[in-house]
């Protein structure tokens, strides 16, 4: 029997990914912006938003992980989604959302045979 080639988690994963490195490049320009603008040197919210997007990346290679290892996948899925939501709070939101129950799914999906 094939393996499905589209996979909620699958999807799900992919879509938080690519969803939470937009938002960490936004999040990176508005960091840039407003230091430029107040004369902040202070670059923890920079640094906080390129972890967010670091985790998205690996929240993407977690969604191609997902077709043949689902529950390390998901762990991977479910780590992107709390360590970019900690990261870059409010820009994250959505993206998290989406990782966390593609990584749910994964974790507890039956029926991965």
């Amino acid at each position: 029997m094939n393996k499905p080639k589209l996979s909620a988690e699958f999807a799900l994963g992919l879509a938080g990914s690519i969803l939470g490195i937009m938002m960490g490049i936004v999040a990176i320009l508005l960091g840039g912006a407003a230091a430029e603008v107040e004369g902040i040197t202070d670059s923890r919210f920079v640094a906080s938003a390129w972890a967010a997007t670091f985790l998205s990346v690996i929240g993407v290679a977690a969604s191609f992980i997902t077709r043949n290892k689902p529950k390390y996948g998901g762990v991977l899925l479910i780590i992107a989604a709390v360590g970019g939501f900690i990261a870059i709070s409010t820009f994250f939101v959505m993206p998290a959302v989406l990782l966390g129950i593609a990584g749910l799914i994964a974790l507890f999906k039956k029926d991965h045979a």
